[in-house]
């Protein structure tokens, strides 16, 4: 090929390498790209335990506070038997990504 090239090419190619650079740095860029900071999933943990309490014929009504760290749940609050209690840690271990639970649920007197 010879050392001259037309305008239109020259073009083109300019754009060309424009568009792969482009590509290929949007695509490091999504790479790099990580998991949403572990607050995030607490809060979605938060709202699956929380959603599956409200749908629980037993936990319904209660009224348990559920924080949750890295995974860590921590449970809370006061309910009216001690199946109350057990069953709100049983149905807090079956959401994904619940790594361990504290249950400090206390019995109403």
């Amino acid at each position: 090929m010879t050392g001259t090239q037309t305008a239109p090419t020259q073009t083109a190619r300019a754009i060309l390498a424009i568009v792969v650079i482009l590509l290929f740095g949007s695509c490091a860029k999504i790479k790099k790209m990580k998991m949403p900071p572990s607050g995030f999933e607490d809060t979605i943990l938060e709202g699956r335990i929380k959603e599956l309490y409200w749908t629980d014929s037993i936990l319904a009504n209660s009224d348990i506070l559920v924080i949750a760290k890295r995974g860590a749940i921590d449970l809370s609050g006061i309910v009216a038997t001690e199946e109350m209690k057990a069953r709100a840690e049983t149905v807090a271990r079956k959401v994904a990504g619940v790594k361990s639970i504290v249950n400090r649920i206390e019995l109403q007197q």
